[in-house]
C-alpha cells in the first residue's frame, strides 16, 4: 500500500502512538503533535522514536507541506487550524482499511457498541476463527494489523466514522441513532449521515428495525434486521411472542430468563449479535452457549451490591439521554423503586427527553457534575438533591432507600468534568459503594 513521504499526527493517546508505531519505518518524514503533552511522556517518545519529530503545538507543524494528517478521534476535524488542509484529513481507521486484506464487520451506534462487538468476537472465536476485535473499544485498528487474523470486528463511533471515506465492510451494523456528541457534530443531520457512513459499499447489511434511523439505503439487496418484535425473516432476529425466546427467523435460539443481563435493551443487543452471526453460519449451539453466560461489561448495567433489600447498579456507561432512558426502563419493577444519579458534562441534549420513565420509576434524582442544574430546569419532579460529589450522593441514597429499591448510577452525560472517562467514574462509583 502506499504511503506519501511527509505525515503528521495529531494526539499522541493510544490511538496517535500506536499510529506511530506503525507508521515509523514506513515514512521518510513523521511528525507527531499533542498540545497536552508532558515532558516525560516527550522524552520517552524521543527516545523510542529518534526520527520522529514531536511538537507540542499545532501552529509548529508544517501543514502545509505534509501529505497527509492523521487525526486521533478526539482531535475536532472542524478546528479552525485546520479549515485549509481538510482534504489532507484522516483518522486511524481509514489507515487501517487501506492496509487491511481480510474481512471486516464494524459495528456503530450511540448506544451498544462495545457489547456487540465484544460478543461478535466472542462467538466467533468459539467457532474457531481467528478474530480481532478493536476500534474505539480497547485495542486501536493499527495495532490489530501486528496479527494476522481471519476476521476484523470493528466498533466505530462516530468521531472515527467521521473521518472515513469508505469502509466496505463484509457485514456492517448500525444497532440505533439517538442525539449525541451534539457539541461537535452540530446538528442531528449531521450525526445521522455521518452514522450512516458505515454502510457504504458494504456487502452484508444488518440494521435495527425498530429504529427507522439505522434503515438500509434502498438499493441495497443482502439485508436482514434484528428487533423487539416477532419476525419470519430466516435470517433475522427478534422475539417470541410471549418474549420467552430470541429468535433466529422462525427458530428458538435461547430463553430470555436464563440472560445474566438486565433490560431489554440488551436483548436487542443480543439480538444484534444473532443476526450478525448468522451471516457467517456460526452453529446455533456456540451462539447460545456465549450469550448464555455473558455477564455484562464493566460499567454496564453492573450489579455492584446488594444489601438491606436494595440493589446498587453501576452504568456508568449511560454517557447519553437515550442510554440512561434504556437503562431506567431495563431495570424498573411496576413501582417508583429507583434512585438515579444524574449529571456530568449535559453535551446540549434535551433532558426533558426523560420525563415519562422520571415519573413512571424514579423516586429520587441525585444531581452531580458541571451541568447539574441545567438538567434539573428541564425536567421535572417532586425529589431532586443536589450533591457536591459522588461520596455525599451515596451517602443520601443510602439513607433515602427502602427495602426492594434500585439505586442506578446512569448519569446521562459524558464524565470529564469531575472524571478521567466513564471507566474512572464508574469505578469510583462502585468503590465508593462497595466501601460502605
Amino acid at each position: 500500500m502506499y504511503l506519501p513521504d511527509n505525515i503528521t499526527i495529531l494526539g499522541a493517546g493510544r490511538t496517535g502512538l500506536s499510529c506511530i508505531k506503525f507508521l515509523a519505518d514506513r515514512v521518510r518524514q513523521l511528525e507527531l503533535v499533542d498540545e497536552k503533552i508532558s515532558s516525560e511522556k516527550l522524552s520517552q517518545l524521543v527516545e523510542q522514536y529518534p526520527n520522529v519529530s514531536v511538537l507540542g503545538h499545532i501552529e509548529e507543524a508544517n501543514l502545509k507541506l505534509t501529505d497527509l494528517i492523521i487525526l486521533s478521534p478526539g482531535i475536532n476535524p472542524n478546528r479552525e487550524e485546520l479549515d485549509m488542509f481538510k482534504d489532507k484529513c484522516i483518522g486511524d481507521v481509514e489507515l487501517f482499511l487501506r492496509f487491511v486484506d481480510k474481512p471486516v464487520v464494524a459495528i456503530t451506534g450511540t448506544n451498544g457498541k462495545s457489547t456487540v462487538v465484544t460478543l461478535v468476537g466472542e462467538v466467533l472465536r468459539q467457532a474457531g476463527i481467528n478474530v480481532g476485535v478493536g476500534g474505539n473499544l480497547g485495542t486501536p485498528c493499527i495495532e490489530l494489523l501486528s496479527n494476522k487474523y481471519d476476521i476484523y470486528v470493528l466498533e466505530l463511533s462516530s468521531f472515527q466514522l467521521e473521518l472515513i471515506d469508505s469502509v466496505s465492510a463484509e457485514v456492517a451494523c448500525i444497532l440505533n441513532i439517538t442525539p449525541d456528541h451534539l457539541e461537535r457534530h452540530l446538528t442531528m443531520e449531521n450525526y445521522i449521515n455521518i452514522k450512516r457512513k458505515i454502510y457504504k459499499n458494504t456487502k452484508h447489511f444488518v440494521f435495527n428495525r425498530d429504529d427507522e434511523l439505522t434503515n438500509i439505503p434502498s438499493a441495497a439487496k443482502d439485508a436482514n434486521s434484528f428487533g423487539l418484535s416477532t419476525v419470519f425473516d430466516s435470517y433475522s432476529s427478534g422475539l417470541s411472542a410471549d418474549h420467552r425466546f430470541l429468535m433466529l427467523g422462525t427458530e428458538r435460539v435461547l430463553e430470555t430468563d436464563k440472560l445474566q443481563i438486565l433490560g431489554m435493551h440488551n436483548w436487542s443487543n443480543l439480538l444484534a449479535v444473532i443476526t450478525i452471526c448468522s451471516n457467517f453460519q456460526v452453529p446455533l449451539d456456540i451462539v447460545r452457549d456465549t450469550l448464555v453466560n455473558f455477564k455484562g461489561l464493566p460499567n454496564r448495567c453492573q450489579i455492584v451490591k446488594k444489601e438491606n433489600g436494595v440493589v446498587w447498579i453501576n452504568d456508568s456507561k449511560a454517557t447519553n439521554v437515550s442510554s440512561t432512558k434504556a437503562s431506567i426502563k431495563g431495570v424498573a419493577n411496576q413501582r417508583r423503586s429507583i434512585i438515579l444519579f444524574l449529571g456530568g458534562l449535559s453535551k446540549g441534549q434535551q433532558f426533558f427527553e426523560l420525563q415519562d420513565p422520571l415519573s413512571k420509576y424514579v423516586k429520587l434524582i441525585i444531581l452531580f457534575g458541571r451541568d447539574a442544574k441545567l438538567i434539573a430546569e428541564q425536567i421535572q419532579h417532586d425529589e431532586m438533591l443536589f450533591v457536591a460529589d459522588l461520596g455525599d450522593g451515596i451517602k443520601h441514597a443510602e439513607e433515602f432507600a427502602t427495602k426492594e429499591d434500585i439505586v442506578l448510577f446512569a448519569p446521562g452525560c459524558s464524565s470529564f468534568d469531575m472524571f478521567n472517562d466513564y471507566v474512572d467514574r464508574g469505578n469510583q462509583f462502585t468503590q465508593l459503594v462497595q466501601e460502605r
